[in-house]
């Protein structure tokens, strides 16, 4: 579903109006190396196609349920594999996830040391 270009890349997919997206976005700019993220505003085409998958199966370290399809805005990805929404970046796997994959500004990188 991704786009060749998205690979070893951070992909958000956002919209311009969402407070989560933009505060995901604003976070990934002050975490990341800036070639390595891409953003791409969302169609609702592609919305309504993300909203059918269940994305529970490739993300590790979940504490959701173990099945979950996600609705909402920002879809966020690291090399090709969904890290989730603003919330599991922030507060679950995916800043690990970043950092382990060397997609940290080389300053951050010990300070998200788990």
């Amino acid at each position: 579903m991704l786009n060749p270009e998205s690979a070893e890349k951070v992909v958000v997919y956002y919209k311009k109006d969402c407070g989560f997206c933009n505060t995901a976005r604003r976070e990934l700019r002050s975490i990341c190396l800036p070639e390595r993220v891409l953003e791409i505003p969302i169609t609702t085409d592609m919305h309504e196609k993300f909203k059918k998958i269940d994305w529970a199966a490739p993300i590790q370290g979940r504490t959701h349920s173990t099945s979950r399809r996600q609705q909402t805005v920002p879809y966020i990805f690291c090399d090709g594999e969904l890290i989730g929404g603003c919330d599991d970046l922030m507060n679950g796997p995916g800043i690990e996830k970043l950092r382990s994959r060397g997609y940290l500004k080389e300053s951050l990188k010990s300070y998200f040391t788990i």
